[in-house]
């Protein structure tokens, strides 16, 4: 049996709207109830999506990446194009971190590479890489790089026309990781020829 609790927002709407008919519903095995149940199946999505609630205003779930079932189409406003074949919890950090209109900038580029990778998603960049204005390095850790190829595809979709690319993965880390592994400054010189160097492999010692 469907009883009036079992029905949707829209289903009880229904429901409470025939107040006079359902006094003996039980009795018929929540006849109305069902009615209404499958009259309210017609509406439900759009009913549920265009009514207030404690969250937001009506058709307010739409518009936020954080809820929204529709991803896609969210996408299209800011001008975001969320690659094909990722899932939804993907589509989201795209949607949130790679707007279409700040597409090209150092953000929008971190944002898109940090999107495929794993653990604390760590993007090194450098502009003007090797003192060119049109050259950019991206680099990120193996370790937290499952698929390299698409990574670089992805920073490859956001950055400007005209500025050369030069992606890598590197084994070892950070600055954190320099410091564990290395006594002083003394040491550090002692250790790399230069600073490429040192970013290739800083927990080399």
């Amino acid at each position: 049996m469907a009883s009036p609790s079992e029905l949707t927002h829209t289903g009880q709407k229904f429901y409470g709207a025939m107040a006079p008919l359902v006094e003996d519903d039980a009795d018929y095995g929540y006849a109305t109830s069902i009615l209404c149940g499958a009259l309210a199946a017609m509406f439900d999505q759009v009913a549920d999506l265009s009514r207030d609630t404690d969250e937001s205003p009506g058709w307010g779930v739409i518009t936020d990446p954080e809820r929204t079932p529709f991803i896609q189409w969210l996408a299209q406003f800011p001008g975001v194009v969320i690659p094909g074949g990722v899932d939804e919890a993907t589509a989201r950090e795209w949607l949130r971190s790679t707007d279409g209109r700040n597409r090209g900038t150092p953000a929008a580029i971190e944002g898109a590479a940090k999107s495929f990778l794993t653990g604390s998603k760590t993007v090194l960049m450098i502009e003007r890489f090797g003192g060119s204005a049109y050259a950019l390095q991206v680099t990120t850790l193996e370790s937290e790089t499952p698929d390299p190829a698409r990574v670089e595809a992805a920073i490859r979709a956001q950055k400007p026309a005209g500025i050369v690319l030069t992606y890598s993965t590197i084994s070892g880390g950070d600055y954190k990781t320099l410091r564990d592994t290395h006594t002083n400054y003394a040491d550090v010189k002692a250790t790399f020829a230069d600073y490429a160097d040192l970013r290739s492999e800083p927990e080399r010692t």
